[in-house]
């Protein structure tokens, strides 16, 4: 149901991004949590909009506007866990195609090649990098 697909670094993201919803965002969803990333939220949310916080930030500071934060009335709330409803919501639309999973999953290692699966999930090239176990 996206109206459009962008990537992070595209070139005025944030106004291609306001157009193609034709405005500001109400609700934004930081799943990255880097300076960059937490700069876009702020510009692309709307007066007394919601920048929430997915992502799980590096260690120390991320800095962010608070001027336009306070300024714009802007909502900033931080996220991490998942229900069990979450995980059945999640499950019900990859099993019934609503999602789909091949789009997403950009690389599967073996478990035994976990190592080379870490190393690779901090390549940007890849969405979600997959290790998998077989067996009992």
């Amino acid at each position: 149901g996206a109206d459009a697909a962008l990537p992070a670094g595209a070139p005025a993201l944030v106004a291609r991004a306001r157009a193609a919803l034709g405005g500001p965002a109400d609700v934004v969803f930081d799943c990255v949590a880097r300076e960059q990333s937490m700069a876009q939220a702020t510009d692309l949310v709307a007066k007394g909009g919601h920048i929430v916080v997915v992502g799980v930030g590096a260690a120390g500071t991320t800095p962010i506007r608070l001027d336009l934060i306070q300024d714009r009335e802007l909502r900033v709330e931080g996220t991490l866990m998942y229900t069990g409803e979450d995980y059945s919501t999640a499950m019900s639309l990859i099993a019934s195609g609503t999602v789909d999973t091949d789009e997403i999953v950009t690389a599967t290692y073996a478990l035994e090649d976990a190592a080379r699966a870490f190393a690779a999930s901090t390549d940007p090239q890849h969405v979600k990098v997959l290790v998998t176990v077989d067996g009992p």
